[in-house]
């Protein structure tokens, strides 16, 4: 069974979607950073049933900082001097950082500001006092629960669970705008089962002559 608390049924077909918003903020507390000033929960999505599929689509265009901008992909920022702060991480990397610390030293931060996602058992989330945030502030999201979504993906559920979608962002303090997410509820892109990033997630960059991003964004 498919459930979710906002359902929009379109076309003869009754091929039902589901539209969210998830703001610039919802890092749901993951990543690391000096301070989670401006963070938020992540944006609950749909639930799912053992076996059930769901085709994500997102677009537009998200700030992180003063006139940076990128999409649901995210970009992989390098600073040439290295992070501000040793154990700057993005959300995404943290299951990696929690394993195996040195990774936190590294100055590439992939991926940042993708579209991710958290698929979290149904216990969890039906528990009493359940919140949409990392574990280690208090919430019930793990951070090997989290996966980069981007602009496209089917996530096919082996358990039953409920969707989350947020930031690939520690420092959202001066972030604005969000994306816009979609939810095809009959799978329509086909199956295709999501995996968790491992922990040796490759560290690839693609260098984006942002050398001083990193510094510039503090200032402000």
């Amino acid at each position: 069974m498919i459930a979710a608390a906002a359902l929009a049924t379109a076309g003869a077909s009754g091929a039902s979607a589901l539209s969210l918003t998830v703001d610039a903020h919802a890092n749901g507390f993951f990543g690391g950073s000096f301070h989670h000033n401006g963070a938020t929960a992540m944006i609950e999505g749909v639930s799912l049933s053992a076996g059930d599929s769901v085709a994500i689509t997102a677009s537009g265009q998200i700030a992180i900082g003063e006139n940076i901008f990128v999409g649901p992909n995210g970009e992989d920022v390098h600073s040439s001097s290295g992070k501000v702060f040793a154990f700057e991480y993005t959300p995404l990397e943290e299951a990696a950082v929690d394993a195996a610390p040195s990774l936190a030293n590294l100055p590439l931060m992939p991926k940042l500001g993708a579209l991710i996602g958290a698929f979290v058992a149904q216990p969890t989330v039906d528990a009493s006092g359940f919140v949409a945030t990392n574990v280690d502030v208090g919430g019930g999201i793990n951070s090997t629960d989290l996966f980069f979504v981007g602009e496209s993906l089917t996530y096919t559920a082996a358990f039953d669970g409920t969707l989350f979608f947020g930031i690939n962002e520690a420092y959202v303090l001066n972030n604005s705008l969000a994306y816009a997410v979609a939810l095809d509820l009959n799978g329509g892109l086909g199956n295709g089962t999501v995996v968790p990033l491992p922990a040796g997630m490759p560290l690839l960059a693609s260098a984006l002559g942002l050398g001083a991003f990193l510094r510039r964004r503090r200032n402000h």
